[in-house]
């Protein structure tokens, strides 16, 4: 997404717009399992084939209409709201949880530019 607006980077590591990462840095067991239990599901609106871009922000910091908050979602949480719930509350109820049949390779993000009739190169 960042490198079809001209950046040259994938995540910003501003827990405004994306997750922290730090390299090496160790992570839960409990999370890592979780990870691998729902690692090939992703979600997209009932009758559609493709995933939904679910996109997020912190809330706080930034405001994000129709967009899921990171403090918003917990708050839900906190209430007792199930995750796939808590999903509906930002998307809409036309939500369905898909498991991917297979998993491969690393996609690119949107080149810059529309691919029309005639398009060639490795975008295409």
């Amino acid at each position: 997404w960042y490198r079809g607006k001209g950046k040259n980077f994938d995540i910003t590591n501003s827990t405004a717009y994306d997750h922290a990462f730090t390299y090496g840095r160790n992570i839960f067991e409990s999370i890592s399992a979780v990870v691998d239990d729902i690692f090939a599901t992703y979600i997209r609106r009932v009758g559609r084939k493709q995933p939904l871009l679910a996109q997020y922000c912190d809330g706080k910091n930034v405001q994000c209409p129709g967009w899921m908050t990171q403090w918003g979602s917990k708050y839900l949480g906190d209430q007792g709201k199930a995750p796939f719930e808590i999903l509906k509350n930002f998307y809409g109820s036309d939500l369905e949880l898909v498991t991917a049949e297979q998993v491969k390779g690393i996609p690119k993000s949107y080149p810059g530019y529309d691919l029309i009739v005639g398009s060639s190169g490795p975008e295409v």
